[in-house]
């Protein structure tokens, strides 16, 4: 196979990789912000009440159930919403401990990962992208998130599908402007640059109303059909 198909198939996962980072700009309407105000909107909506963080040293979590507090009315913000726990219960990673409760914003990292995945599709799908011969048959997008390219043989391929899979996979660097991004609700510094602190729930469904999407309280993680 010649080097340059190999080169230009780096080169378009590169422009990819930008049409992605554009895709997850909170500042682009039509982007990523759409699945993540239909989340907000769905964990918002649903839960009755919201349990305060626990964690039990070396206890069954069910001995010591966390307090329930009533669920945040639409004059709460974001801050208050996504710094409460939301009542499932998670392992803890403190040693001799049981269990914790998940903050609210855990699941947003599945709803992220899921969202830039069926994007990059779109993409694949949109350039007709395939995988150059001497990579064999199968899924670009397979093989992009699974990092199937050879760090030594294709070091250049590799880096660039490392660089998508860290910043646009389950636990991605570019949902950073997303989340909460404090350990203590309550330390005000820590959140004078998250953009979404002082949102309502009325500032995340005029964006779904806005851009069109449509939201099913059937499943967990509401996201928008492409």
């Amino acid at each position: 196979m010649p080097k340059v198909e190999l080169e230009q198939f780096t080169r378009a996962l590169t422009q990819m990789e930008g049409a992605l980072g554009r895709f997850v700009d909170p500042d682009n309407a039509d982007g990523f912000i759409r699945d993540f105000a239909l989340w907000v909107i769905q964990q918002w909506s649903y839960r009755d009440l919201f349990e305060g963080r626990i964690e039990n040293a070396s206890f069954p979590c069910s001995r010591y159930q966390g307090k329930l507090h009533p669920h945040p009315t639409q004059a709460a913000t974001y801050k208050d919403f996504v710094g409460a726990c939301n009542a499932e219960k998670a392992a803890s990673h403190c040693p001799l401990s049981g269990k914790t409760t998940q903050d609210s914003d855990d699941g947003l990292y599945q709803v992220f990962g899921d969202a830039c995945a069926r994007e990059f599709e779109r993409l694949v799908q949109q350039q007709a992208l395939s995988l150059p011969a001497e990579l064999g048959q199968g899924s670009v997008s397979e093989f992009v998130w699974t990092l199937q390219a050879d760090s030594e043989r294709h070091p250049e391929l590799y880096e660039c599908c490392e660089s998508i899979v860290s910043r646009f996979g389950l636990g991605g660097t570019e949902i950073e402007p997303y989340l909460s991004e404090i350990a203590c609700p309550k330390d005000e510094s820590a959140w004078q640059e998250q953009r979404f602190a002082r949102w309502t729930l009325a500032d995340f469904q005029k964006v779904a109303a806005d851009s069109g999407a449509t939201l099913d309280l059937r499943t967990p993680a509401a996201s928008q059909q492409r």
